[in-house]
């Protein structure tokens, strides 16, 4: 059984990437963390201009000149990503494009009223770790002893 997580990269392209930030911070990165008090002074650090960026659970976003970046949202289904996408682009009232499949790559353009929206999903396997042949045989002593 192959295993997938999707790793999710947004881009955002407006005029001022900040007041675009205040809106989406809760929807796309907000709800993948756990530690409240530090996610808000971090926000609070990029709204007043004293950070370019944020780092919160693997999760990191940046702003530049008109260009607001979020990468290292994980999904483990598509299913996941295609409502968060919804979700996202919900916000804004936008028009998309079909989901586009490369080889190793899903993308999605959406445009609303002064905002663009990139979506990049790239599908990763996961492979399950291989025992080693001395846990093997401590395995399988472990079963033999509960067995009898």
């Amino acid at each position: 059984m192959k295993v997938i997580k999707y790793d999710v990269k947004v881009k955002v392209e407006t005029k001022d990437p900040k007041r675009e930030f205040a809106k989406l911070h809760g929807l796309l990165i907000g709800r993948f963390t756990k530690d409240e008090r530090k996610y808000k002074e971090q926000v609070n650090n990029i709204l007043q201009g004293k950070a370019k960026s944020l780092e919160i659970n693997g999760i990191k976003t940046s702003i530049n000149e008109n260009v607001l970046e979020v990468e290292g949202i994980k999904f483990r289904k598509l299913i996941n990503v295609r409502k968060f996408i919804d979700e996202t682009t919900k916000k804004y009232e936008m028009k998309c494009g079909q989901l586009n499949r490369s080889e190793n790559l899903l993308t999605k353009q959406c445009e609303g009223e002064n905002v663009k929206v990139y979506f990049e999903i790239k599908p990763e396997r996961i492979k399950p770790i291989k025992k080693t042949a001395e846990e093997k045989k401590e395995e399988s002593k472990e079963t033999q002893q509960s067995k009898s």
